[in-house]
């Protein structure tokens, strides 16, 4: 059984004993949804917690996801299992899918209609045929899994602004387009760059990926998330080379992207 703020409990017999068990660590837990899926795995949905994988043997949280792990709101409203082993997880702000064999999570947030967005707590239903409702503050959704597909296009990627010592009005010295520039040679006391990039696709343009790279300085690619700038200071003299790729809202990459190469020449005393 779940409770306000009184976390989980097992009725050990009809006498009224219960075992209470700590499902968030230092947290008066609020149940919001109970789920036991085909494989019998325990799930708990939480008020402000997020999603719980629940060992009733050991009586211990197996794993949580939360905002952090990609579910759409931490506060879930529903559970249902769909044919595919998949989980759908409905909250107060937006749809999330969760598999959880692999762990990997989609979150679906319509940008255009607030109430669609809203789930009703324990408003969930799955039909022999497959299909998934799911209530809203504005009526049900209805939809089958299998229809939800992917956009396979990924993101043509653009570096559409260089500006000089981290100063957006600096702008490189160039007259033509930023875009079709390959390479760019700067002084030695030019060191200080600041580069803008977009991802051009537009289904749900807010919600593009994108890493980026200084050959020459980084070791690794930076996992920018949807942060379409980057800044470095103080470069050496040398030859660099500033590389981005980007990812559509399905996350599919564009991994050739967009790159261009800088020589930072030595000063003269050099």
């Amino acid at each position: 059984m779940g409770t306000n703020f009184g976390g989980l409990n097992k009725l050990i017999d009809p006498t009224g004993t219960f075992e209470h068990f700590d499902i968030e660590k230092g947290f008066a837990t609020c149940i919001m949804t109970i789920y036991e899926d085909l494989k019998e795995r325990l799930w708990i949905g939480t008020w402000d917690g997020g999603l719980h994988l629940f060992d009733r043997d050991k009586g211990v949280t197996i794993y949580s996801i939360s905002k952090k792990n990609g579910l759409a709101n931490n506060l879930v409203e529903g559970i249902i299992e769909d044919d595919s082993d998949n989980l759908w997880i409905s909250t107060v702000y937006g749809l999330s899918k969760f598999n959880p064999n692999t762990r990997d999570i989609k979150s679906y947030i319509n940008p255009y209609e607030i109430e669609a967005n809203q789930y009703v707590e324990r408003s969930v239903y799955k039909t022999s045929t497959g299909e998934i409702l799911l209530g809203t503050r504005d009526g049900f959704i209805i939809f089958h899994p299998d229809s939800i597909k992917d956009d396979p296009m990924p993101p043509q990627v653009v570096i559409e602004n260089i500006s000089l010592f981290n100063r957006p009005n600096e702008k490189l010295d160039y007259s033509g387009f930023i875009p079709e520039l390959e390479e760019i040679e700067l002084p030695y006391n030019h060191n200080d760059l600041h580069f803008e990039y977009v991802g051009l696709h537009f289904s749900e343009p807010q919600k593009n990926k994108y890493k980026y790279i200084l050959k020459g300085f980084d070791k690794n690619w930076i996992d920018a998330g949807i942060q379409r700038t980057a800044t470095y200071t103080n470069l050496d003299p040398g030859e660099y080379t500033f590389g981005v790729i980007a990812a559509n809202n399905d996350g599919v990459w564009n991994e050739e992207g967009a790159s261009i190469k800088i020589i930072i020449l030595p000063p003269w005393w050099q």
